[in-house]
């Protein structure tokens, strides 16, 4: 693509976004899959991208083009290789919530692991909290840009591998600096969750606005995910909250069908939000070491069980939270959680 075709691309999806016109937006996809490879490939300029993305957060992206990014995302990203990829599962979130808790996700990510389902665990730096999963990662001492055999290994021995985004969509490069002087959130806060390089077939995505949780469900649907949960805490985080219910859209069996979720079906109390508060990289670290010890009870250890939970169920591993829970907890207590944890560590660090 030249550079006039690629600026043509995005005139092109621009004025299908400023018609208003429902009917050819929800046609559009190949119109804006051809904007969406212009701004990947670094073709489109600055002020294009910028006014792309604009228009798309004002249309409260429409599955055409939530698609059309996602499979330019995906055709661009480093692949990542394992055993029976249909059996792995990424517990994600898309953050913009403020980052008013800890890093929940991966916290649960290895509890899940440790009740023996294959977590690729695709995460960034922080750009809405003050840590990220890759941070909290980091200040664990676990080397998040391990090359790429080392993470294959590391999900087929420890059942948990860490993906660091940077690594597999270097295209994203082309965008990050526009990103960052708009100042908000942008449709590839959404998409990169959505685009795990193992390509996985379970997601359990947590994000900030219950209004966009059909289109994440919809659109990993449409994309082949057997299973995919797209979650969003009443009390504004992303993920399944412990001081209110959640709403949750799922795509399984081919169908999209909506439930709330809430914490006494795990079997767990509720608790306000500021006891599941989180802080910098260090203080998470510190925390995920105590709960995966089994030394920290009370909110954090319970908000993590409740996610794990939730992902068990999402993969199909059980059928009900509160036996979610049950595993969650067992996953903790036994040292399985910790032990992924430890392996995973090893070998993403190991020296060739």
């Amino acid at each position: 693509m030249d550079e006039n075709t690629a600026h043509a691309s995005v005139r092109r999806a621009l004025d299908v976004l400023m018609s208003a016109d429902r009917a050819l937006i929800d046609n559009s996809e190949p119109i804006f899959r051809a904007s969406f490879n212009a701004v990947i490939s670094g073709k489109a300029e600055p002020r294009q991208v910028a006014a792309l993305l604009t228009a798309l957060s004002m249309s409260d992206y429409p599955l055409s083009a939530m698609l059309a990014g996602a499979r330019c995302m995906r055709a661009s990203m480093r692949k990542v290789t394992i055993d029976k990829p249909d059996e792995a599962m990424d517990i994600v979130g898309t953050g913009g919530d403020g980052g008013v808790t800890f890093n929940v996700s991966t916290s649960a990510a290895f509890v899940i692991a440790g009740c023996g389902v294959t977590v690729a665990k695709h995460g960034n730096r922080a750009f809405t909290s003050r840590s990220g999963a890759a941070d909290m990662l980091e200040a664990l001492g676990v080397d998040i840009e391990a090359p790429l055999e080392r993470v294959e290994q590391a999900i087929a021995e420890a059942g948990i591998g860490f993906l660091w985004a940077p690594l597999y969509h270097s295209a994203m490069r082309h965008v990050a600096e526009t990103r960052k002087i708009l100042g908000f959130r942008t449709i590839f806060n959404l998409l990169g969750p959505l685009c795990n390089p193992a390509q996985i077939g379970t997601y359990l995505v947590g994000c900030w606005d219950r209004r966009k949780l059909r289109v994440i469900a919809e659109t990993l649907g449409t994309l082949g995910a057997q299973r995919a949960w797209a979650v969003s805490g009443l009390d504004g985080t992303d993920e399944v909250a412990l001081s209110s219910n959640s709403a949750c859209v799922t795509f399984q069996d081919g169908k999209l069908s909506t439930k709330i979720l809430s914490p006494s079906q795990a079997g767990l109390d509720e608790a306000k939000l500021e006891a599941v508060g989180g802080g910098d990289a260090e203080h998470n670290a510190n925390l995920l070491r105590r709960i995966l010890d089994n030394k920290e009870r009370g909110a954090c250890r319970d908000m993590v069980v409740l996610n794990a939970a939730t992902g068990l169920a999402a993969h199909g591993r059980v059928s009900t939270l509160e036996e979610g829970a049950r595993l969650a907890s067992e996953s903790i207590a036994s040292g399985a959680a910790a032990g992924a944890l430890a392996r995973l560590t090893e070998i993403q660090n190991a020296r060739a």
